[in-house]
């Protein structure tokens, strides 16, 4: 109980709590979103090309149009910004299960929605980091952003957990229109943030010049840089696992989608924990001493994934395979935590969209980096050994950074 004390001081910042409870039901709607929409675009396109085409335009808008978003956010009522997109959003996401319910849909629409959707989000992620430090008082930055994110994937949890029933009870329909709720929802909640201080504005300067300043900003700050570098670094530290994870338990562990499942359950268990006792290490260890001891537990799960095998008894497999996604998510709970707090602690408040921005956009054009990187060097070396060899490189890269005097003050 005297640990969990760390959270105590959150609990005042009332706003605050809004905003976390407006991503807790942002959470769950896209958690059964993800699934929902998955199965309706399958019986819409009947094409894994199509597919692919559609997921594609979803993660586009992130590479291409946040940076430009976060300038322009700059400039604008960061909390005006969150209400309209998730009103939006909201209501184009009624649009499409009207139009499914109906036999209006196409391929063509699906991506044409899919890409305004996710522009709507380039706006909504900048707006949402921005707004922290309007809500919540620096020294609760560790404690306020582990709540935040352990909520947020206990949400998520319950959301996958509940996507299969809520599509079987009520249908894709019932189901989309439950996420349309959470976004109105959502929105109602941003709507009541009383913010006690300004909604401070940038100079009135040319969207190319407020980018131009973000990415200098980045640059001479090396703290910021190195936090960025982390962000894709993660990535490409998280991608085998991502990438491969169907193969691997298919091929490799020769299971079935039960062993997907518990993978997914127990990684994101892990990383929930992870990000709730956070804070509480934080009080006996720094942040640079804890981003380099999770690396490191990242790595070693990777090698520890290679030493399952098929030959294993079914419960001493699930068993450890239930143990080994749970370090790996718990290890990632404290590494992305760690950076987000980082993050928010050493950017300057007037940078803060830009500069979340920019790290929003390196970090997700690295995933589809890492995805072709991973590809050809599947051709070359098979599963376990791809599992092996990222987790040495993990290990050896992260007990390097613990040692890195210059990222101390991380």
């Amino acid at each position: 109980m005297k640990k969990l004390s760390v959270y105590k001081g959150v609990f005042t910042q009332k706003q605050y709590l809004k905003l976390v409870g407006a991503n807790i039901v942002n959470r769950f709607g896209d958690s059964i979103d993800a699934i929902a929409f998955s199965w309706m675009a399958y019986q819409i396109t009947g094409s894994t090309t199509w597919m692919a085409i559609v997921f594609a335009f979803n993660a586009l808008p992130s590479i291409v149009f946040m940076p430009f978003a976060g300038a322009w956010v700059e400039s604008m009522n960061k909390k005006s910004v969150m209400v309209l997109t998730d009103i939006c959003r909201g209501i184009l996401v009624i649009g499409i299960a009207i139009m499914y319910i109906n036999d209006l849909l196409n391929p063509w629409i699906l991506v044409g929605v899919t890409l305004v959707i996710s522009t709507l989000e380039a706006f909504r992620i900048p707006s949402g980091m921005a707004i922290i430090p309007l809500v919540l008082s620096k020294e609760h930055y560790e404690s306020g952003l582990s709540l935040n994110a352990t909520t947020r994937q206990v949400s998520m949890v319950v959301g996958m957990a509940a996507a299969g029933g809520i599509i079987a009870l009520i249908g894709v329909f019932g189901a989309m229109m439950i996420n349309a709720a959470t976004f109105i929802i959502s929105a109602l909640l941003i709507l009541s943030i009383v913010l006690d201080k300004p909604l401070k504005s940038s100079k009135k300067e040319s969207t190319l010049y407020l980018i131009k300043e973000g990415f200098l900003y980045l640059k001479n700050v090396k703290i910021i840089f190195y936090l960025c570098m982390f962000g894709v670094l993660m990535n490409f530290l998280f991608s085998p696992l991502s990438v491969l994870q169907t193969p691997y338990v298919v091929d490799v562990l020769k299971q079935e989608a039960v062993a997907l499942s518990l993978m997914g359950v127990f990684n994101v268990a892990g990383m929930a924990l992870g990000s709730f006792i956070f804070p509480m290490i934080t009080q006996h260890m720094s942040r640079h001493k804890i981003l380099g001891y999770s690396g490191v537990g990242i790595g070693l799960s990777f090698i520890a994934f290679t030493l399952l095998h098929s030959s294993m008894s079914i419960m001493l497999l699930m068993t450890l395979l239930a143990i080994v996604s749970f370090v790996f998510g718990f290890m990632i709970g404290l590494l992305q935590t760690s950076v987000s707090v980082s993050f928010m602690t050493h950017v300057d408040q007037d940078y803060l969209a830009r500069a979340g921005s920019i790290f929003n956009a390196l970090v997700s054009g690295s995933i589809p980096l890492a995805s072709f990187i991973l590809s050809g060097v599947a051709v070359l070396f098979d599963i376990p050994q791809i599992m092996l060899v990222y987790g040495i490189l993990a290990v050896v890269l992260f007990i390097t950074i613990s040692f890195n005097r210059s990222l101390a003050k991380l």
